[in-house]
C-alpha cells in the first residue's frame, strides 16, 4: 500500500493492522457506504468487497472513496469515525482531534406540570 498518501492511511488502509482487522474495517465501511449512499456508492461497495479478498484492491477502494460526491464522502467518513470512536472507549476520537467537552449551565430545569 505504498501508493497511498499518508492522509489516506486510516481505517482499512491503516498500517500495522492484522488481516482480520482489515477485513472487519472493510465490512463496516462497506455497510456504512451502502446505508449512506445507496446506489450512488455501488462502485465503492463493490471495490470494498473485492478488497476483502484481494489486498491489492485496497488502492482501488481508496480511489473510489475519493470519487464519491463530497456530501456522500463526508457522511461516510463521519459515520465511520463515529463508529470507531465509540468502539475505542478511550475517550479519544478515532479521527485524531479532540472535541470540546459539553458545557452545562447550573440553571435548574423549568418545572413542568404533569
Amino acid at each position: 500500500m505504498s501508493a497511498l498518501h499518508p492522509s489516506d492511511r486510516f481505517g482499512p488502509w491503516a498500517d500495522g493492522i492484522s488481516d482480520a482487522e482489515r477485513r472487519a474495517r472493510l465490512r463496516s465501511l462497506r455497510a456504512i457506504v451502502g446505508l449512506c449512499c445507496g446506489p450512488r456508492g455501488a462502485a465503492l461497495v463493490e471495490a470494498l468487497r473485492h478488497a476483502e479478498i484481494d489486498p491489492a484492491a485496497l488502492i482501488q477502494a481508496s480511489d473510489e472513496l475519493r470519487l464519491l460526491a463530497s456530501l456522500d464522502r463526508r457522511r461516510v467518513l463521519a459515520s465511520y469515525g463515529a463508529l470507531h470512536e465509540a468502539s475505542l472507549g478511550s475517550g479519544r476520537p478515532a479521527c485524531g482531534f479532540r472535541r470540546k467537552p459539553a458545557t452545562h449551565s447550573n440553571a435548574k430545569p423549568a418545572s413542568v406540570p404533569i
